[in-house]
């Protein structure tokens, strides 16, 4: 992956005095962003409400609410870490009270819980194993299934290398190996591709850089992809940044970016000098590239977003291609203002931008359909809308016969929904309702997670499950304008259905599973666009 081949574009979407902060965190969900945490001024923190910040695609507006803070919400508190699996953001620790000390909780973590909008904790279910120690400024990821990984960040004295997993099923702590040293607070962690990367970090005298650590969960066990960071070859030393796992046309990658470069002189209380670049790992080739072309689409404003450390990210995956959103910060003057297009500096505090990353040389990738190798699996079959009823099987058990060898799950039958999201029935065949800000922000996409789990079963199998796209009586939602729409369209089935673009699992209809093809089941293709 070439430098001079990825681009991206920032674009400012919301400001609001109400909402500066560092140290905050935030997860995003569909056209949500949650924000919880954070300070104003140094080791005070702000509030321990919930605020939402409501994303309008369509026109690029954006509105605020508030979830007002009760006696079930965690105190006040600033240098936490979140992460989210399905519709909770967990929280771990952080630091806060009278003393400004980490806030030990005895390994519980806290979750918000989007769709009733009320905090609880989740205690570990012994009160005499182990868990890992209050700490400040650490990093949290998830695995996308039950875990939930804490690393590093700074105990009441030192800083912490350590590496420790949460079960959700089983309420247990489990300590992992540690990562390689020097221990650090500042560090960033995202989960890609069954495997945990770290990088960054403030050891107590210097920033870490030149290295991608690399945990494998089923060895625990670390490795290391080093690089010069040089901002040539690699990004340079920093902390307190961002890491995301993003897809660049379906290629999975990694992104860090802003963060501090040099140390303040006053610590925690004070502002050292900030990075502004973006940086994208492209997994496979396990190369760095340095994202160029940047600009801010917002017509009142000229500049980049100014550097900055000490903020939020998240990935929006409701956008396509997904997009990182950054809330927040530290500026180099150590204020903690408003992004006003006049200011100087171009005050960071309350400004929600939206980043975008793009490899203009990569196509989405085209697998070609193969016939099983299987002599003895031959059958083809549909699955879907008709085969919900309960006189049928359910997917599972038709995967157990070894005579067939494909599944053709349907029907995708429109491309022309709102926001651009495909039109999908599979009936009732392990559907449920999705939460409702999703349902108005994407009507008729499907939220299949039963039917996802039984299409990983029979892939474990040996089938191949494909997406049958058409099937109706109508093909009028399915024509394209041009190519650039049909282009779109393809981006979207492979972000939603294929090994692209996560979207999430609260977006996904078939939640962690990815199939293996697509399917036409279009009898007027005469009606198509066709691009020569």
């Amino acid at each position: 992956m070439a430098a001079s081949k990825v681009s991206g574009s920032w674009e400012r979407i919301y400001d609001a005095e109400a909402l500066r902060r560092s140290s905050q965190v935030a997860a995003s969900f569909g056209n949500q962003l949650v924000l919880f945490g954070g300070e104003v001024q140094p080791r005070l923190p702000v509030d321990n409400h919930v605020h939402l910040i409501h994303l309008d695609a369509g026109s690029g507006q954006a509105a605020v609410s508030t979830v007002k803070a009760d006696p079930s919400s965690p105190s006040p508190r600033v240098g936490s870490a979140s992460t989210v699996l399905g519709n909770v953001v967990y929280l771990f620790s952080g630091r806060g009270g009278e003393a400004m000390a980490p806030i030990e909780e005895r390994g519980s973590l806290w979750a918000y819980d989007r769709n009733t909008s009320k905090w609880s904790t989740v205690a570990p279910l012994s009160t005499s194993a182990p868990y890992p120690p209050a700490r400040s400024y650490h990093c949290l990821a998830s695995d996308g299934q039950n875990n939930i990984f804490v690393h590093a960040g700074c105990p009441e004295k030192g800083r912490l290398a350590d590496l420790w997993s949460f079960d959700l099923a089983t309420k247990e702590w489990a300590e992992l190996a540690s990562a390689p040293d020097p221990p650090r607070g500042g560090a960033s962690i995202a989960y890609a591709q069954g495997r945990l990367y770290r990088m960054n970090g403030f050891d107590g005298t210097t920033e870490q850089g030149g290295s991608l650590d690399v945990f494998d969960p089923a060895a625990n066990s670390w490795s290391s992809i080093k690089f010069a960071p040089d901002g040539i070859e690699g990004p340079e030393p920093r902390s307190v940044s961002a890491l995301l796992h993003v897809h660049v046309m379906g290629r999975p990658s990694l992104v860090t970016l802003f963060g501090e470069r040099d140390p303040s002189a006053l610590g925690h209380q004070g502002a050292g000098r900030m990075l502004q670049d973006v940086w994208v790992f492209d997994i496979e080739s396990a190369k760095w590239a340095k994202v160029g072309g940047a600009s801010i689409s917002a017509s009142s404003a000229t500049q980049l977003p100014p550097a900055r450390g000490w903020f939020a990210a998240t990935v929006r995956h409701a956008d396509t291609p997904a997009a990182i959103l950054v809330h927040g910060g530290l500026a180099e003057t150590n204020e903690r203002l408003g992004d006003q297009p006049q200011a100087r500096n171009w005050p960071v505090q309350c400004t929600l931008i939206r980043a975008k990353v793009v490899e203009t040389h990569l196509e989405v990738p085209q697998q070609p359909v193969t016939p099983s190798p299987s002599s003895a699996a031959s059958l083809a079959i549909y699955y879907g809308t008709d085969s919900s009823s309960p006189e049928h099987p359910s997917l599972a058990e038709l995967c157990a016969d070894d005579s067939i060898s494909t599944i053709l799950l349907g029907n995708v039958h429109g491309f022309k929904a709102t926001n651009g999201f495909p039109i999908v029935d599979f009936g009732a065949a392990g559907c449920t309702t999705r939460h409702a800000d999703d349902d108005r922000f994407a009507p008729g996409l499907a939220w299949c997670l039963e039917l996802g789990r039984q299409v990983q079963t029979c892939q474990t199998r040996g089938k191949e499950v494909f997406l049958s796209i058409g099937g109706g009586s109508s093909n009028t939602t399915l024509s394209f304008d041009d190519a650039a729409d049909a282009r779109r369209a393809a981006v979207m089935l492979w972000s939603l259905f294929g090994q692209g673009d996560p979207h999430g699992p609260d977006m996904r209809p078939l939640g962690e599973a990815a199939v293996d093809g697509f399917d036409f089941a279009q009898p007027h293709f005469e009606d198509f666009y066709v691009h020569n």
